[in-house]
């Protein structure tokens, strides 16, 4: 999720949260390596903008407990 922060009127909030639900990591599944290089074009793809200003990122959507202006990389 990408979107612009209209309150703010500056910052744009990201969020890139897992979809795999607990089975079937349980069963040996998991989406690392495709989520981290869907982080790792968005904020690339972001910081090349100049009409961007400040990212934040979360978690995930709407979850503002851990928001950073870089992403933490799965991998």
């Amino acid at each position: 999720m990408v979107a612009f922060d209209f309150v703010e009127g500056s910052t744009w909030e990201i969020s890139c949260p897992p979809v795999l639900g607990f089975a079937p990591r349980l069963l040996g599944k998991n989406e690392d390596k495709e989520i981290s290089a869907l982080i790792k074009a968005i904020h690339e793809a972001m910081e090349t903008d100049s009409r961007v200003k400040e990212m934040h990122w979360h978690p995930s959507y709407a979850d503002k407990s851990c928001d950073s202006p870089r992403p933490v990389y799965v991998l």
